[in-house]
């Protein structure tokens, strides 16, 4: 259950928000099973949260940081998550269905039974990241989204849209390259982060 406290400053805003965590940096925020839907959350500091079987669905989170939150079991249906980081953050069987994931980073995410149907995944940064048993029904990875490392297991890839526009391992140097300018870019407006193999089922990549 979402810690009251923690829930009241969220909704105050992301400007409110983020600064609560500056003067609060060694606290883990309970958002569990928190109540966001539609809420206006771009660019707020969501690193290490419990978002568990939260509802976020239709929400902004647009540039938001979410390294290694913890949105397990969450309904994101239908979420702006462009430019968003979400290195390291466990996903497993959230509800990512129609989300706008363009430019995000999900470095190292577990998508272990995710639903990610309908999501757009074009330039997004999916190194590292475990994608097993996920829906990718209409999943658009096209548009140069970086694989590298990626583990796709028990995973139906014939759904998938764009998978011949992935950058792959030989091209590590233009991800490496781009993942640079998404820095900037999110820098510019306030966030978001890294790089590329091999696409088989159920076998990971190393």
């Amino acid at each position: 259950m979402a810690n009251p406290e923690h829930l009241e400053i969220l909704k105050q805003g992301a400007e409110a928000w983020n600064k609560w965590r500056e003067v609060n940096p060694a606290t883990s925020p309970d958002l569990s099973l928190a109540g966001l839907s539609g809420a206006e959350l771009g660019f707020a500091d969501l690193g290490h949260a419990n978002l568990s079987q939260a509802k976020l669905r239709g929400a902004n989170l647009s540039v938001a940081r979410l390294w290694y939150a913890d949105p397990s079991a969450a309904d994101l249906s239908g979420t702006d998550l462009s430019d968003a980081d979400l290195s390291g953050a466990d996903l497993n069987t959230a509800n990512l269905s129609r989300v706008n994931l363009r430019y995000a980073a999900l470095s190292g995410a577990y998508l272990i039974r995710t639903n990610l149907s309908g999501a757009d995944l074009g330039r997004a940064l999916l190194d590292s990241a475990i994608f097993i048993g996920a829906d990718l029904s209409g999943t658009d990875m096209g548009d140069e989204a970086v694989i590298g490392g990626t583990v796709f297991a028990g995973v139906d890839l014939r759904g998938v849209v764009g998978l011949g526009g992935l950058v792959t391992s030989g091209l590590q140097k233009s991800a490496s390259a781009r993942s640079t300018a998404q820095k900037g870019r999110s820098l510019n407006r306030s966030s978001a982060t890294a790089a590329c193999p091999r696409i088989s089922s159920p076998t990971p990549a190393l």
